[in-house]
C-alpha cells in the first residue's frame, strides 16, 4: 500500500495522502517560505519562468528574496496578472479553498465535517451544515 506524501509515513489506503494530510503538507510548505503570499509568489514566478516570461536572473532574485526573508509578497504579486476566469474563495474563516469559474460544489465542500472541523464543530450532519452556511454566508451564494 502507498505511503502518505505528507511525510508521516502512514499507509494511505490507496490514495496519495491520508485524510487531511494534504493540508499538513500545504501548511509545511507555507511555513517553509514564510506564508501563503510568499508561496503564491513562488508559484507564479515559477510559472512565468517556465513560460519564458521572466529571465532566470529575475526568477533567482524573487526566490532569493523569499528565502532570505526580504520579500514583499504584496508588491511581487501585484506584478503577476490575475487569472481571467472568475474564482470564489470559501468564506469560512481559515479555509483556503478556491472555487474556479463557479460556486458549484459548495454544498459538498461545506457539508464535509473534515474540511472545516472548527466551523460549527457541534454539527456533523452535512445537511445541517449546509443550512448553517446559507444562514451565515447567504450573500456569497448569490
Amino acid at each position: 500500500m502507498p505511503t502518505c506524501l505528507c511525510g508521516c509515513k502512514e499507509e494511505t489506503g490507496g490514495g496519495r495522502f491520508c485524510q487531511g494530510h494534504d493540508q499538513r503538507l500545504r501548511a509545511r510548505l507555507e511555513l517553509e517560505v514564510g506564508g501563503l503570499m510568499n508561496l503564491a509568489v513562488l508559484v507564479f514566478a515559477a510559472k512565468k519562468y517556465a513560460n519564458e516570461e521572466i529571465l532566470g536572473k529575475e526568477y533567482k532574485s524573487i526566490t532569493r528574496s523569499i528565502f532570505h526573508g526580504i520579500a514583499k509578497p504584496e508588491e511581487e504579486i501585484q506584478s503577476i496578472p490575475a487569472e481571467t476566469a472568475p474564482y470564489f474563495d470559501c468564506p469560512i474563516n481559515g479555509c483556503h479553498f478556491r472555487f474556479h469559474n463557479t460556486r458549484g460544489g459548495w454544498d459538498g465542500h461545506v457539508g464535509a465535517f473534515g474540511i472545516h472541523p472548527l466551523w460549527h464543530p457541534e454539527t456533523r450532519d452535512p445537511e445541517k451544515r449546509r443550512v448553517l452556511f446559507r444562514e451565515e454566508f447567504g450573500s456569497w451564494l448569490e
